[in-house]
């Protein structure tokens, strides 16, 4: 797995594992990040009281934490386990291992093409990242629609071989719909207050049951934006859906914008 060398920021969720267990709190390394320290304070833990921190905490254990304080010098991060729902950590922990799989299947697409994970990472994992939202989407992606990379203006031998490695390692069933936004205003800030609208709607993620979906927004030229909803099912994605466009719609009235939909339907 290629690590991110940035940090976190105040806010974000994050896997890591506990290193050792202190009588006021914990010291974590964090899994996604290359030479990050977390602390865990006791009273961060969870909400009620505490009388035995290894009745929580041991050594070895995957934890998902939300950042609280940055320093960025020290490049040490101030956790805290309590103030998060259990919708969001079974969804970052669904994030994880799904992140955790695209870097092993690039790993595979690495070695037949004869680059290191690094090079590939480099080369063009990191913009399958932009485009995509994650290396294990981007694979996804390309075993429900061979031709998506192309699509995408990816070019180069690695292109087939990518192709073949999730066709051959993506075997869960996936399936998607897609509905195009049209989002339009003419404030000064409209772009900002259509960006605050699109980032807001995805909270909905954090709901229970909606931990295996992914949502993938693409900007196709204003005023139109792609939505496209990845689920086991299309009843859940059609659910998932009506709640992404109930929650923009809501955004929009506050923003003073127009909001209407088409759906997308592949010739």
């Amino acid at each position: 797995m290629v690590l991110r060398e940035d940090l976190p920021e105040v806010g974000e969720l994050v896997v890591a594992t506990v290193v050792e267990v202190q009588r006021l709190g914990a010291r974590v390394t964090l899994d996604e990040y290359k030479n990050v320290e977390g602390y865990i304070p006791i009273n961060e833990i969870t909400s009620g009281w505490v009388k035995n921190i290894r009745d929580y905490l041991n050594e070895g254990k995957k934890v998902v934490g939300v950042v609280m304080d940055v320093n960025k010098n020290l490049r040490r991060v101030t956790l805290s386990l309590r103030r998060i729902t259990e919708a969001q950590k079974k969804r970052k922990l669904v994030e994880w291992k799904r992140t955790q799989r695209g870097y092993k299947l690039l790993e595979i697409v690495a070695q037949k093409t004869g680059m290191s994970l690094e090079e590939a990472y480099k080369r063009f994992g990191r913009r399958l990242e932009n485009v995509f939202g994650s290396i294990y989407r981007a694979f996804e992606e390309a075993a429900m629609n061979p031709d998506i990379l192309r699509k995408e203006k990816f070019r180069g031998k690695w292109v087939s071989v990518f192709v073949e490695v999730a066709q051959e390692n993506i075997t869960m069933r996936r399936v998607y719909i897609d509905e195009r936004f049209y989002i339009m205003t003419t404030a000064p800030d409209g772009i900002e207050r259509i960006k605050e609208c699109l980032s807001g709607m995805l909270s909905v993620l954090e709901k229970e049951g909606y931990e295996n979906v992914d949502v993938h927004v693409i900007y196709e030229g204003a005023p139109k934006y792609r939505v496209r909803v990845i689920a086991p099912e299309y009843p859940l994605a059609e659910k998932v859906l009506k709640d992404l466009k109930e929650s923009i719609m809501s955004c929009a009235k506050n923003n003073e914008l127009e909001v209407s939909f088409e759906r997308v339907v592949e010739e």
